[in-house]
């Protein structure tokens, strides 16, 4: 019971249609094919790691040697995208760039990325965010 509105810039969106009507089931369908077509979670899963840093340079060259070594790490179930400026790239001054992977050999991946993480030297101000089957890519 109530009322609920619902603010979109695509108000003919399937999602939001399905969603203004309650059906709830077609929704999850949908929306299980278009991950399945996409190889996104649950047919696969996903790692994103982002650095920050106010010295873009600094997040840049780090970001980049990371992707370098887990692009070498991956085998042909595991796809390296980036690294790339992240979608919001500069939040509260801080440059962003991210790499996001897809595996379907979860374990194998992971430890690679512990392997390579840990070798990461942060110098001061640098930040690295590791986040397992993100909710947002931005």
């Amino acid at each position: 019971d109530g009322k609920v509105i619902v603010q979109t810039f695509k108000p003919d969106h399937p999602a939001i249609d399905l969603a203004s009507k309650t059906e709830m089931e077609q929704f999850y369908t949908d929306e299980l094919e278009m991950r399945k077509a996409l190889s996104f979670p649950p047919f696969c899963r996903m790692f994103r790691i982002v650095f920050r840093s106010k010295q873009k340079n600094k997040a840049r060259m780090l970001i980049g040697e990371l992707g370098t070594r887990l692009t070498a790490a991956a085998d042909e179930h595991t796809e390296i995208l980036g690294p790339a400026e992240c979608p919001l790239a500069v939040i509260a001054g801080n440059y962003r760039f991210h790499i996001i992977a897809r595996t379907t050999r979860f374990s194998r991946f992971h430890h690679a990325l512990e392997q390579e993480a840990r070798r990461v030297n942060l110098p001061s101000g640098v930040y690295m965010e590791i986040d397992v089957d993100p909710v947002s890519l931005l």
